[in-house]
């Protein structure tokens, strides 16, 4: 579970909490974020990681997407300290429509009902 997120970026929050191995090698790397967590700018998102009580972990790493480097002969290679790609899933914690599942809403403009894994 991502700490929090940036719409600006696209840049996901990792904490050391629960261990640092699924941040570490993996070639693709599905994160879940809560929508209460996902903040407009990055500026935001750090700002409201500084004001929560409690001392940081150890390590809050931002991902963003696979590292790119082309430091050795001047040649591109990508996700080599990291993942290759990232999937971001984000959890709507809203009490949706009654009788509706968890997290469904109906789109006020569409007039239709979508589930969260369909929005964009």
């Amino acid at each position: 579970m991502a700490a929090g997120a940036s719409a600006q970026t696209g840049s996901l929050l990792l904490s050391s909490v629960a261990g640092r191995r699924p941040q570490v090698l993996t070639p693709v790397q599905l994160v879940w974020v809560r929508a209460a967590d996902v903040t407009e700018t990055l500026n935001e998102l750090l700002l409201r990681r500084r004001d929560e009580p409690g001392d940081l972990p150890a390590l809050l790493a931002l991902h963003s997407g696979p590292s790119k480097s082309a430091d050795i002969g001047q040649v591109m290679v990508r996700g080599v300290h990291g993942p290759g790609r990232i999937i971001a899933a984000i959890l709507d914690d809203s009490p949706g429509e009654p009788g509706a599942p968890k997290g469904v809403r109906r789109e006020p403009d569409m007039g239709r009902s979508t589930a969260p894994e369909a929005r964009t």
